[in-house]
């Protein structure tokens, strides 16, 4: 299946699933909350060791769906937030939910903005639907000036197992293959860029609890996964810097940096025709 095929079958089951959702109606409730919000908690850490600070900034949301992604943001950042999505009716209800914000249709593998338009940008559990991740990755790098936000399924050994069991999801409604990115993956990632990057593997179990009994158990056992085999956990979040760039290449070289090189690479991989032509997914 060609990529193009894919995105067109995504982006009528999006606007179809969209239909009927309302506006500012997210998941709710102390039992979903709860372990919904690990992630951007996990992300707050993250940033503040890497030394980035959202507040006061300009922040892409790629790939916003409902809008969630920027309910659990705001709580912790104070940001002046754009929203992208393939889908029209993704982006009208998330425009909706948040009077004020600005948002377009986008598709995350070809951003129209032009280099450098936002201080940061973000992506939660939705790199893995593009046909292409790692060009998605790569756009959103582009049309940063600090960095990129990722929060992605962890491609951790307890994963590949439950895959091989079907205990996870390989394929999803859409279409798309679930694809998982590892520490590993990001490391390469960031390193042929010759930047700096943050990763943080944990667990947040996606059971609704049906009763209090049943909530407490599960955030006990989350708990102590996090403690025993975190790198085993179900999530990974990172941050890849693009202001480090340019320092980390001239201490590489030991030449004094030129202007703009992590946009130059950036720019020369993400057309590279010999890996991101479409192929059959």
């Amino acid at each position: 299946m060609r990529a193009d095929h894919l995105k067109e079958l995504q982006i009528e089951h999006a606007n179809e699933t969209f239909k009927a959702v309302c506006a500012g109606s997210f998941e709710g409730g102390l039992y979903h909350d709860y372990f919904r919000e690990i992630p951007f908690l996990r992300t707050q850490a993250l940033l503040k060791r890497a030394g980035a600070d959202l507040n006061g900034k300009r922040v892409l949301i790629a790939s916003c769906g409902t809008g969630i992604d920027v309910y659990y943001m705001k709580k912790y950042f104070n940001c002046t937030f754009f929203v992208t999505d393939i889908s029209e009716n993704a982006v009208a209800i998330a425009k909706a939910s948040f009077p004020g914000i600005e948002g377009r249709v986008e598709d995350a593998e070809k951003l129209s903005f032009s280099d450098d338009s936002f201080d940061y940008t973000f992506i939660a559990a939705s790199l893995h639907h593009l046909p292409r991740p790692v060009l998605g990755l790569y756009e959103l790098i582009r049309v940063s000036k600090k960095g990129v936000i990722v929060i992605e399924p962890n491609d951790s050994c307890l994963t590949r197992i439950a895959t091989a069991w079907g205990l996870a999801t390989e394929v999803e409604e859409s279409g798309n293959y679930v694809y998982r990115l590892s520490k590993h993956d990001v490391t390469r990632i960031a390193k042929s860029l010759f930047v700096g990057f943050e990763v943080d593997r944990f667990f947040a179990v996606h059971r609704i609890a049906k009763t209090k009994g049943e909530f407490f158990l599960l955030k006990i056992l989350n708990g102590l996964a996090n403690w025993v085999i975190p790198s085993c956990g179900n999530y990974i979040v990172f941050f890849i810097s693009k202001q480090q760039s340019c320092n980390k290449i001239a201490n590489f070289s030991r030449q004094k940096p030129s202007e703009g090189c992590l946009l130059a690479e950036a720019n020369r991989l993400s057309s590279e025709p010999s890996i991101y032509t479409d192929r059959p997914a």
